[in-house]
């Protein structure tokens, strides 16, 4: 089965990333959807309270992936963070199944990769 599919095959679809600065302040905010931006203003800020209790100082959370943040109607939120305490909070869709956690640390960034590769070989 492939890295990114779920247990009946079907895939989960990214519907939108926030950035997170390291003082809980959304930096980025970016909706794939139709639906109205607000609702993902509004999950980028619920992640924040969750992020927050996830790094407080004396949790036991030694990951950077800090895996699934909450789930709200049919959203699922993942949270990561950097180690200069950068967070980035995914959401996704899934209908009635949940994702394992490898699903989403497999999720593929080579297409950003190769994008921010071709300007660094701009400028050299």
């Amino acid at each position: 089965m492939a890295a990114n599919s779920n247990m009946n095959g079907t895939n989960p679809k990214i519907t939108g990333l926030a950035v997170i600065g390291k003082n809980n302040n959304p930096l980025y905010i970016r909706n794939f959807t139709n639906q109205p931006s607000l609702k993902y203003h509004f999950l980028a800020h619920t992640s924040c309270d969750v992020l927050e209790e996830k790094v407080a100082p004396g949790s036991k959370n030694f990951d950077l992936y800090l895996g699934l943040l909450y789930i709200m109607e049919d959203l699922s939120v993942y949270g990561y963070m950097t180690n200069t305490r950068i967070k980035f909070v995914l959401m996704v869709t899934v209908a009635d199944t949940a994702i394992k956690d490898q699903d989403i640390k497999g999720v593929s960034l080579d297409p950003v990769k190769h994008q921010f590769a071709s300007y660094d070989s701009l400028l050299v």
